[in-house]
């Protein structure tokens, strides 16, 4: 079986604690090459995840390594740039989401790819949850009657629970010549957070109820608040986030109907085999029901769909738990509206 050539660029915590745990356990990909600014990290990593061939320059890997596809987790200042050279080389590539810090760049590097006929996913991994997938193909068979309302709470806790070990970057004069403090105006910077951990609620919105509207925004200085979004059936999604000090993950969706409610919670992002629970309850009847959905982590999954888009003759994004450049565009224009209009 020839194996998929995965090139990293970025081997800080994400593609420590995601990216390279779930493309070295699928038995389909050769990790071949792995990029970072450090070299004493890139030699710790490396080594770990048996990779061959290290780098500290990007144009370098791209230029000499044949690749199948190319993972980018890097500083949200770098990641347009280097998406960028990726798309020109027609490499498939899957980035962190946002693809770019506002929706010019971003539209620009989606316009590149469809120009250069180019594969281009961004990382919205909560839709390929097996839960959410579960929910997604049972939304339209639900016998409770009229969607009423969705509450949608996020007060974001400990997103990791301090479980994982890794290697982390030393160089901070590095960090200081990337961070995203420089010169930007306390507004703009609310707004960048908010984009960067938010983006993914709203894509989830999205992904299950299709084209939403902004109704009501009551956004603080912290970018914290309540959202009301309108889907195209004028249905009514309350979101509301907050940054929480909780040990805890505390994300839950609830969707009210005539006859009956569901109730998802969503798993700490980085819990390798959780998947979001899933609880019915039918008014009529007093029942409720908990699916068992099964043991799975979203991340690998958006590997292993990733793998499969790759091997694909055509552009055409079949699966749509990834997300395409084109499909994430939308988030970004959003949160835009969310700070600016």
């Amino acid at each position: 079986m020839t194996k998929t050539r995965i090139g990293i660029i970025g081997a800080g915590f994400v593609s420590q604690n995601v990216h390279l745990p779930c493309f070295s356990s699928d038995k389909r990909v050769d990790i071949v090459s792995i990029c970072d600014h450090e070299e004493d990290l890139l030699s710790k990593v490396s080594k770990k995840y048996q990779i061959k061939n290290i780098y500290t320059d990007y144009k370098k890997m791209l230029d000499n390594e044949k690749l199948d596809g190319v993972v980018l987790a890097v500083h949200r200042k770098m990641t347009a740039k280097i998406a960028k050279l990726v798309i020109e080389k027609k490499i498939p590539l899957l980035t962190e989401k946002p693809a770019a810090l506002n929706l010019k760049t971003a539209s620009a590097l989606s316009n590149l790819a469809k120009k250069k006929n180019s594969k281009y996913i961004v990382g919205y991994m909560k839709r390929n949850d097996n839960g959410i997938i579960y929910l997604k193909k049972i939304l339209k068979k639900l016998k409770f009657g009229n969607l009423k309302s969705v509450y949608y709470e996020s007060f974001l806790g400990d997103s990791y629970n301090n479980p994982f070990e890794y290697f982390q970057h030393k160089d901070k004069d590095y960090r200081k010549k990337n961070s995203l403090n420089k010169n930007l105006n306390s507004k703009k910077m609310v707004f960048i957070k908010y984009l960067n951990t938010f983006c993914h609620n709203i894509n989830l919105i999205r992904y299950l109820f299709g084209k939403i509207k902004i109704d009501y925004k009551n956004i603080s200085k912290k970018g914290e608040g309540s959202l009301i979004f309108k889907t195209k059936d004028n249905v009514n999604v309350i979101f509301n986030n907050q940054f929480s000090s909780a040990k805890k993950w505390i994300e839950k969706i609830t969707l009210n109907y005539d006859n009956g409610k569901v109730t998802v919670k969503l798993p700490t992002p980085l819990y390798k085999n959780s998947s979001a629970t899933i609880k019915m309850e039918d008014y009529k009847t007093g029942n409720s029901y908990k699916p068992w959905i099964g043991w799975g982590w979203s991340f690998r999954n958006q590997a292993r769909a990733f793998v499969d888009y790759i091997k694909l003759p055509s552009t055409k994004l079949k699966n749509k738990t990834l997300c395409s450049s084109i499909d994430g565009l939308e988030d970004i224009r959003i949160v835009e509206k969310i700070f600016y209009k």
